[in-house]
């Protein structure tokens, strides 16, 4: 613990060490310059290379064709500029490392001459919103650029940007994704708010967009640490049955591999399934699976903004060690109505959004239905029953300029069922009330109500409802305040108070009667409290740092029942704690910081350090992509909260004129408290299931590199990974490391998407995977009528390495101009019929058949034998839009 709390100790020391430090002007610093009859602009460049540091400043303004003549020696910079600025009407003023020159102002004859460097310069702060012109949804990650600074902002998650600059003329640029930027002239002499409204830019939509802005180098440094996936972008990659998937579509950036085929779950770097935070309107989403995996809950119709965290983690977020994932829905239109939607081969999708009150609030409601029950009749009989449903809803009021509330609401249920006999289902939940509130210019905050819930049922009986139920609920309130100090310096801080609970998996007869043979498994609360600040600066005119710390606060609560362990991990002894008693408690700091340089216009490296606290635990031992079947259970008296420690860094480069960006990273990830199972463990109504845990050490480590064109007529990526993942955990393995099942070293993915014409685009996309780490067996031996198979070491072989190509076309069938736009999809997934297995087994054989196992002389040999599941599968698709 004395090492942790120095290293944020030294980086808070550090950090305003060196602010302080640079604070001494470089404009006192005394110079000798002889120049005679020499242009304004290159005089200026001999005061940049004697001060170090740099001018900013419009050509339009400051004459630097003009001839000008100084003799100084030993003179400051202030005043050398003050005589050569004076005569030509210009003035100067400080900002942070770069000097703003700028139209003096007018000076009345009556008044004492002054050195126009030191005349009292006032900061004022200029704010507002982003918002789409039509709809009146605000834009997320809107650039503001000012051309004299040749710096700016952004807008935040709900629009609002706020900057703080002295006062002046300035040319301001606000842009955004695939809109028209507006251009502004503003004299700053007060506080000020302008609010904006950004067109479509209906050209530019003929294009592929994936992603553009103007080019402002600190805000490049500081949001390298994650990947933004538009929605656009989700639309046009090809998918399975023509069902657009936000989670699946995640297979194409390098660093994420999906577990396997028929599974939405996936790893990042290294991490396990259950080490990923995904949030849905800040809400907590358990599971994304539906159809055992086949699709994900997440529709790209309802989401407004998807962004990826790979390493680099927000301090504002915490709670799982490996990546996070951050989905924002759709606000509703404030201006008129219209609805979207599509007619597929899965699924059925409709949304209708429309102001509640002209410009003032609105709504957006989609669902979702499956169409699969033509299909599982066909292959599994007329008594099989498939179904899942999601249902998204949104509202959103502007109280005033000041105070906005947010109300959203997801549902969605899959139910499999043998009809009258039993069946299986589960389901998730999350609620979010959300207000937003102005405190000043300078000063925003987002409160937060939120609660999520999964549920999973095991039905053994439809008729008399009895089944085996586990689930994991939370509730949470938060709040986030957001202070802009000035486009260079940005302060975070914030505090979230949760209650969480836990169902480990019990049985629950329909008649509520248990009975004494089956065991009740003890279900467990507990408490959280999490408080964070954060700072992004920018030091010198390249350097900038973001740093923080996170601090969590985890109190097991009753009532429940603890077991006691011995070191041969079997129960001693039970103890009872009481409603509301606090009987265990786990602190933890976890430090956040980046570094980033920015080497020319368009290069940047960076470095990051993070480190990441779990609490809560997916707990199953099953490899296969098909099950939901899962426990969760959060730290306590025998499970210690799980860490990681993540440093990394990388270059970044982009070519804006082509639309081409490069990026490289390196990473190193070390893990504690990493939960791996006994053999054989059993998982199931076990109220001892804490003792077939055993806990050890993790580590990751590896490479990604990218390169894109974000747009035009052809866009798309191709990337490159290189990632391990070992583990070495005590009464595993003899105690030696091993690899993972998610160590996949190699990995390729190739998206490209070519519009051709007004009417159709066509969009690929390719994926190589190292095959995944398994355990098979050594040997097999005959014990009476069993054959027995030998186990080695944990992952001593591999699946055959998965690839597979998909194809998907869209055939436009309206103008380009019209409002109401639709188009048809034709797919196909696995276009050369690739069998990628997801498992493997072992089965009996005589003369080269396959054979019942039994009293077989002499004992039949083992034959591997893999499942797939998918072949070559083509789709087509009807989507709409007004």
């Amino acid at each position: 613990m004395t090492r942790l709390l120095a290293l944020p100790i030294f980086l808070f020391v550090f950090s305003w060490t060196f602010v302080a430090f640079s604070q001494s002007s470089p404009l006192d610093k005394k110079i000798n310059l002889d120049v005679n009859s020499e242009k304004l602009g290159k005089v200026l460049k001999l005061i940049e290379k004697e001060g170090k540091f740099k001018f900013s400043y419009s050509r339009k303004i400051v004459p630097v064709q003009e001839k000008v003549t100084n003799h100084s020696s030993n003179k400051s910079i202030s005043q050398i500029l003050t005589e050569i600025l004076s005569p030509l009407g210009i003035e100067f003023v400080q900002v942070e490392k770069q000097v703003v020159l700028r139209r003096a102002k007018e000076v009345l004859a009556i008044d004492p001459p002054k050195p126009i460097a030191t005349r009292e310069t006032s900061n004022y702060t200029i704010s507002g919103n982003i918002v789409d012109l039509k709809s009146g949804e605000s834009l997320i990650g809107a650039t503001i650029y000012i051309t004299e600074l040749k710096s700016g902002s952004i807008s935040n998650a709900y629009g609002f940007y706020s900057i703080t600059i002295p006062a002046g003329n300035y040319h301001f640029t606000y842009s955004f994704i695939g809109y028209k930027d507006i251009h502004r002239e503003i004299n700053l002499d007060k506080n000020s708010e302008l609010s904006i409204l950004l067109d479509e830019d209906t050209e530019l939509l003929q294009e592929v967009v994936i992603d553009a802005g103007k080019s402002i180098p600190f805000i490049e440094n500081i949001q390298k640490g994650h990947t933004e996936l538009k929605p656009v972008s989700v639309a046009l990659m090809p998918a399975l049955m023509g069902e657009r998937d936000v989670i699946k579509s995640l297979q194409s950036i390098p660093g994420i591999k999906l577990y396997a085929d028929g599974s939405a779950m996936f790893h990042v770097r290294g991490g396990d399934r259950d080490q990923n935070l995904i949030l849905l309107d800040e809400a907590p989403i358990y599971n994304p699976s539906h159809v055992l995996g086949l699709f994900s809950t997440i529709t790209p119709d309802a989401a407004k903004d998807i962004k990826i965290y790979k390493g680099d983690l927000p301090v504002q977020q915490g709670g799982r060690l490996s990546s996070l994932m951050e989905i924002k829905t759709k606000e509703g239109n404030m201006k008129r109505f219209g609805f979207s939607g599509s007619l597929g081969l899965a699924a059925t999708r409709l949304a209708v959004e429309g102001p509640l009150k002209k410009d003032k609030s609105s709504f957006f409601v989609s669902g979702r239905f499956s169409n699969l029950n033509w299909f599982t009749k066909r292959i599994a009989g007329s008594n099989a029953k498939i179904g899942f449903f999601d249902f998204n809803t949104k509202f959103n009021v502007a109280i005033n300029k000041n105070n906005r509330l947010y109300f959203s609401f997801y549902t969605g249920q899959d139910n499999f069922e043998d009809i009258g006999k039993s069946g299986i289902q589960w389901g998730n939940f999350a609620g979010t009330l959300r207000w937003n509130h102005i405190f000043n210019s300078k000063l925003f905050s987002n409160t937060t109500l939120y609660s999520s819930w999964y549920n999973y049922y095991l039905i053994t009986s439809i008729p008399k409802n009895d089944a085996w139920h586990s689930s994991i609920a939370n509730i949470s309130l938060k709040t986030d305040f957001s202070y802009f100090i000035n486009p260079e310096n940005n302060l975070y801080f914030g505090a979230k108070i949760s209650f969480h609970g836990f169902n480990p998996g019990n049985y629950e007869p329909g008649n509520g009667i248990l009975p004494q043979s089956v065991p009740v498994v003890p279900k467990k609360n507990a408490n959280e409290l999490a408080l964070y600040a954060g700072n992004e600066q920018q030091f010198l005119e390249k350097v900038s740092i973001k740093y923080g710390l996170r601090l969590s606060v985890w109190q097991n609560i009753g009532p429940t029942t603890e077991y006691i362990y011995n070191e041969d991990y079997n129960p001693i002894e039970a103890k009872e704690y009481a409603q509301g008693e606090i009987y265990n408690t786990y602190v933890e700091l976890a430090p956040r910081l980046g570094l980033a340089y920015q080497i020319s216009p368009k290069i940047s490296a960076k470095a990051f350090y993070t480190r990441s606290i779990q609490n809560v635990h997916l707990i199953t031992n099953s490899i296969s992509p098909f099950t939901n079947f899962e426990v969760w259970l959060p730290s306590s008296i025998n499970i210690k909260p799980q860490k990681a420690d993540q440093l990394g860094g990388g270059l970044f480069m982009k070519w804006p004129e082509k639309s081409i960006e490069l990026s490289g990273e390196l990473y190193y990830k070390w893990m504690d408290n990493q939960i791996d199972y006994t053999d054989h463990a059993s998982m199931i109504l076990n109220p001892f299931i804490e003792g077939e845990l055993r806990f050890g050490k993790g580590k990751s480590y590896g490479g990604e590199i990218q390169l894109e064109k974000k747009q035009g007529k052809l866009t798309g990526w191709i990337g490159y990974a290189y990632s391990r993942s070992f583990r070495k955990i005590v009464g595993i393995n003899s105690g030696e490391k091993y690899p993972t099942y998610f160590d996949r070293p190699h990995e390729i993915s190739l998206f490209l998407s070519q519009k051709l014409g007004r009417k159709w685009d066509i969009s690929a996309n390719w994926i190589y995977n190292t095959g995944a780490s398994i355990t098979t067996p050594t040997g097999f031996y005959q014990f009476e009528s069993h054959t027995v198979p030998i186990y080695d070491k944990r992952g001593n072989d591999r699946l055959p390495d998965y690839h597979r190509l998909d194809l998907s076309v869209n055939f436009h069938l309206n103008r380009p101009e019209n409002r109401f736009k639709h188009y048809l999809n034709f797919s196909i997934y696995n276009v050369y019929g690739q069998q990628n297995p997801v498992y493997l087994n072992f089965n009996k054989t005589g003369n080269g058949d396959l054979v019942v196992p039994g009293d077989v002389f002499p004992p039949p040999g083992q034959t591997p034998s893999y499942t797939y599941i998918y072949n070559f599968i083509p789709s087509i698709s009807y989507n709409f839009k007004l």
